[in-house]
């Protein structure tokens, strides 16, 4: 079974397994393919230590590939290897703290992916407060549609609040998933740290 993983977190290295049922592929050509693709070769570096007789390689990127990239770079794997990638796994995650007085659902700053086509297991999750009676909600969206059972309420005056919000969603590859929040109020709601996650399935 292939496998492959592009993160945010590591949005530089993308490691595929390249042996197969008939035996270990050509890695060098793999990445040559690579280089030669309209769509992904532009970021592949062609600097990538490599080993024909490994069973994974690990192509190397000048910036984060995007998701029709990301799709690119399956598409010449099953061509190659005759086994599509598993995957991706595409992570964000931020520290900084953040505030909001916003009534109405804005994107938690870095908080949003655009991945290939697919359908994704999607968890939202981090730390918040409100300063004084207020809730706070939070909620998955995808392709600019609030996911309505994502939402998760919050309500812990001057106390920091743990929230995960979880949804399974279908996106054409264009489409963006995000982590959104809001205050039932116009008090000012704060969050700290923070992940949004996707899987594919």
């Amino acid at each position: 079974m292939a496998t492959g993983t592009g993160t945010v977190a590591d949005p530089r290295v993308f490691t595929m397994a390249t042996e197969t049922a008939n035996g270990i592929v050509d890695n060098e050509a793999l990445i040559q393919e690579l280089l030669d693709d309209a769509t992904a070769g532009s970021l592949v570096t062609s600097n990538v230590a490599t080993d024909v007789t490994a069973d994974t390689v690990s192509i190397g990127f000048t910036t984060t590939p995007s998701g029709a990239q990301i799709t690119a770079i399956d598409a010449v794997a099953l061509a190659h290897t005759g086994v599509a990638l598993a995957g991706p796994t595409m992570e964000v995650s931020a520290t900084g703290t953040i505030t909001t007085t916003s009534g109405t659902d804005v994107v938690a700053t870095s908080m949003t992916l655009t991945p290939p086509s697919g359908t994704y297991l999607v968890m939202f999750s981090g730390a918040r407060n409100t300063n004084q009676n207020d809730a706070s909600q939070v909620s998955i969206w995808a392709a600019g549609a609030q996911v309505p059972e994502s939402e998760r309420r919050g309500q812990a005056r001057d106390h920091e609040d743990a929230f995960v919000s979880v949804a399974r969603v279908t996106v054409n590859g264009s489409q963006a998933i995000e982590g959104r929040w809001r205050t039932s109020g116009n008090q000012q709601i704060t969050m700290w740290e923070r992940q949004l996650t996707l899987v594919k399935v």
